[in-house]
């Protein structure tokens, strides 16, 4: 019976632990530029995925977090993803509005606004909503 409850109280430290590790993997992923807001709260970061021989094509992905924050840099909360992209550049026009160049690129998703409290209007502290805008500007003419 001491056996079965060591062995037990074992297999939960290790599961326990190995949730609070992160993974023995490579990074596959790489910050390519990151802008900050005029007013010094907000950083516009654009990732680069798929740095590895392993993946056919490279992945880039659009997200706004507060200045300085290293992620999350999940899919799920991507204001852009897109699957090919040349000559990007991020730019902010304004506090409310970051500006997103490219030469070319193949979008396969875009969400224009991006709101400091998600969900928005639902935030218990009572700070009020800070919308950031993003738009699209294709610095070449159509084709």
């Amino acid at each position: 019976m001491l056996g079965f409850m060591l062995g037990s109280a074992f297999c939960f430290f290790v599961h326990i632990i190995h949730k609070m590790l992160p993974p023995l993997e490579a990074v596959d992923w790489a910050e390519e530029e990151r802008a900050n807001s005029p007013d010094g709260k907000f950083d516009a970061v654009l990732i680069r995925e798929g740095l590895s021989d392993k993946q056919e094509r490279t992945n880039w992905y659009l997200y706004v977090v507060e200045k300085g924050q290293r992620g999350p840099f999940e899919e799920r909360y991507a204001l852009l993803h897109a699957s090919a992209l040349k000559g990007q550049k991020l730019m902010w026009q304004s506090p409310h509005v970051v500006l997103f160049q490219y030469d070319a690129a193949e979008i396969q998703h875009f969400k224009n606004l991006w709101d400091a409290v998600d969900p928005p209007t639902l935030d218990p502290s009572g700070k009020p909503e800070y919308f950031i805008e993003v738009r699209l500007v294709a610095k070449t003419p159509a084709y």
